[in-house]
């Protein structure tokens, strides 16, 4: 899930002329087995998902977590 955001973050970084010069994410989910989302499967009860860009401002860097958020 984290490649494929960065993935992601790059191609819409370089269609809008974005200069994203790097990118990392990290990412974390929990697993509360006394609230389970669903009975027969194991599920995630929450996942976030954190990028850290360089060559971006702090405005450029939201728009494209917005554009991501929106896929």
């Amino acid at each position: 899930m984290a490649a494929c955001g960065v993935e992601l973050l790059q191609v819409l970084a370089k269609s809008q002329d974005v200069p994203l010069h790097s990118i990392a994410a990290d990412i974390r989910g929990t697993i509360d087995r006394s609230r389970p989302v669903r009975p027969d499967v194991s599920l995630f009860n929450s996942v976030r998902l954190s990028f850290r860009m360089k060559g971006v401002t702090d405005q450029q860097g939201r728009q494209l977590v917005e554009a991501f958020k929106g896929r």
